[in-house]
């Protein structure tokens, strides 16, 4: 009976690993496929039958982009609008998080179940709004325009997730820190942010991302091509007539260099810190 047991374990074990391996080809697919076509010559990307591998591998399409767009000018857009949200964002999801975790007030579920009311409706729906205020603030066709929009959307997600650190972290480090001597925010800065660096990197990284790869409000808010951010500038490698495959693909893979990059630094903060508080003791 134990041997049943055992073989039917390793079958599922099995059954498994090979679900798993087939994912992983079906989610990297797209990716190597871009890249694949990033390393092509023009004369191949419209040769039937198509090949996955390149015949002849080139850098061409990396070079030649600039002659297409300036590539640079808006990668630089996207970091420093992907950059400003983040460390925003993170800044005001902490202080909310910490006011919903550390003080009890009339109206503290309502903010609560609002947070999460507002992940439900797509960002399409608040383009007139947003457009309207905008324009008042004479934001339109600025770069503040976007950081304002991205921290705005993902306040309500690093909220919710540092309410559940700071309720993890028991109150009393803080009034031993406050009996000694600290202010209230001193207690938080001094104390218990070092305890919540996984925390904070895993909302620095949604943010991040978030703000790097949205395109929509992009192409809706800014209009003259030296403030593009990266995904309106690709956009504009979509013709009416012609699409520039190579000089796309190339683009998209040299856009994808600074997420892998935090992703790889960041990683074992990220996944701690979007498991953190979900367990209380």
């Amino acid at each position: 009976m134990g041997k049943k047991k055992s073989l039917v374990s390793k079958i599922l074990l099995i059954l498994l690993f090979f679900i798993l391996i087939l994912f992983t080809i079906w989610t990297l697919f797209p990716i190597i496929w871009i890249f694949n076509t990033s390393l092509k010559p023009e004369s191949e990307l419209f040769r039937l039958p198509l090949k996955i591998l390149p015949e002849k591998i080139t850098l061409t399409n990396y070079f030649k982009i600039n002659e297409f767009i300036p590539y640079l000018q808006f990668f630089f857009n996207s970091l420093i609008v992907s950059t400003s949200a983040a460390v925003l964002s993170v800044v005001c999801s902490m202080l909310s998080g910490y006011s919903l975790a550390r003080f009890f007030f009339r109206g503290k579920n309502t903010i609560r179940f609002s947070l999460l009311v507002t992940q439900m409706f797509p960002v399409i729906l608040l383009i007139v709004p947003l457009m309207i205020l905008l324009r008042k603030m004479h934001l339109i066709d600025n770069l503040f325009s976007l950081i304002f929009i991205y921290t705005a959307l993902t306040i309500p997600f690093g909220t919710i997730l540092f309410e559940g650190l700071f309720l993890g972290i028991p109150a009393e480090i803080e009034e031993c820190a406050m009996v000694d001597g600290c202010s209230r925010f001193g207690a938080l800065m001094r104390v218990t942010l070092p305890i919540m660096v996984p925390g904070v990197a895993a909302c620095f990284s949604f943010a991040f991302i978030g703000a790097w790869s949205e395109l929509f409000a992009g192409i809706m808010f800014l209009n003259s091509q030296e403030k593009f951010t990266l995904p309106v500038g690709l956009f504009m490698l979509i013709g009416k007539y012609e699409v520039l495959w190579g000089a796309l693909s190339a683009g998209i893979i040299m856009s994808l260099i600074p997420v892998l990059i935090m992703f790889f630094y960041a990683q074992k903060y990220i996944i701690s810190g979007l498991s953190a508080g979900a367990v209380k003791e």
